[in-house]
């Protein structure tokens, strides 16, 4: 579908107001759709942060979650330079003290016309063809769009193997250069985490070397974790995971408080994921690299791994590359101006 034709099949979908789900898997460029009338053989599922599996959201069947749980607010002020360098340096000295991490984000908020949101969403997909790229609706959680290149979990449902990665470690695209102690610790974190969380259901995993994975002008670091479980075994192993490291930190009880404490905004969806099932298969992605949007407010979400080694200003420079695709998108196509 060209850029245009669905930049206005967008516009319809959310002109209607109701409940959708649309996404294109790496490599493709034909969109899948998702609402009460789609194929039921194939679902699109969300799950907002620190949501287990059985509360996710089933795209055009969300009236269960919405009956339970509070609808998610939109961030409404972007988080300055001056609090996220505050917050970053609390997080710092809480990582000193348990030789961990822990993953901080910032948000950057403004407002958009919805009619120009389909085409900040036709844009941020076509720049990012490797990635899941969606956008979704539902009453819970209003509009969230995104490009992620994070996979949580791809599960066979009939044989039990399964792939999942560590994916951490973030530096501008660079060429012939090692990556740094800081970045390689980070994804160990990630690694080791998932690996003993998995070993403590029982479940025995490998893990492939080290791999440069480019995001726009960015670049991460990824080790492809697969192993083999019992089919039985989807719920138990994605409550396992997630979320990750990634999106959380190590050790995860400690990562959630300093989340909890210093970061001045709900996350809503962001570091959840949105999972695709069907009889045979279920294939989540993390939400990150996202932004929400209600009622003419949108805020994009960015964050970094924290450790003990970590800059505040370094870090504050990496969310700035993580939100900058869709910072431009939305500043460009604005009538005024993102706040930021």
């Amino acid at each position: 579908m060209a850029q245009s034709g669905l930049a206005h099949t967008l516009g319809l979908a959310l002109e209607s107001g109701e409940e959708f789900g649309m996404a294109m898997f790496p490599g493709e460029e034909t969109p899948r759709w998702f609402n009460e009338t789609s194929d039921r053989e194939l679902t699109m599922e969300v799950s907002p942060w620190l949501t287990p599996y059985a509360q996710r959201i089933v795209i055009g069947n969300s009236k269960r979650y919405s009956q339970q749980h509070p609808a998610i607010g939109t961030p409404s002020v972007s988080t300055s330079h001056e609090e996220y360098i505050r917050g970053v340096s609390h997080v710092i000295d809480s990582c000193k003290g348990r030789n961990g991490k822990t993953v901080y984000s910032r948000v950057v908020c403004g407002e958009i016309g919805q009619n120009k949101l389909p085409v900040v969403a036709s844009r941020l997909f076509e720049s990012h063809p490797d990635t899941l790229r969606f956008i979704y609706h539902t009453p819970a959680t209003g509009v969230w769009l995104g490009a992620t290149p994070e996979l949580l979990l791809d599960f066979d449902k009939n044989s039990g193997t399964f792939h999942t990665m560590a994916f951490a470690g973030t530096r501008p695209k660079k060429k012939f250069m090692e990556w740094d102690g800081k970045n390689i610790r980070e994804n160990r974190f990630v690694i080791e985490y998932i690996t003993d969380r998995l070993k403590a259901l029982g479940v025995t995993t490998e893990v492939a070397a080290l791999e440069t994975v480019a995001y726009g002008e960015i670049e991460h670091l990824c080790a492809n974790i697969s192993g083999q479980a019992s089919p039985d075994d989807l719920e138990k192993i994605i409550d396992a995971i997630n979320p990750t490291p990634a999106l959380c930190g190590f050790p995860k009880n400690e990562a959630i408080c300093d989340i909890l404490h210093n970061e001045l905004h709900e996350r809503g969806c962001y570091g959840g994921f949105i999972g695709f099932s069907t009889p045979s298969r279920y294939v989540a992605f993390v939400n990150l690299r996202c932004m929400q949007f209600r009622d003419g407010k949108f805020c994009i979400f960015g964050g970094g791994g924290i450790t003990a080694e970590s800059d505040p200003e370094t870090e504050y420079i990496e969310t700035d590359a993580k939100t900058a695709l869709l910072r431009k998108l939305t500043t460009e196509l604005n009538d005024g101006h993102a706040d930021s």
